[in-house]
């Protein structure tokens, strides 16, 4: 799943400048 939350991680922590990845 994609969350276009930004500044914020995922499950996994991994997140990018705007958009972050599980």
């Amino acid at each position: 799943d994609v969350f276009l939350l930004a500044g914020r991680g995922t499950s996994s922590g991994d997140y990018s400048s705007a958009t972050g990845t599980v």
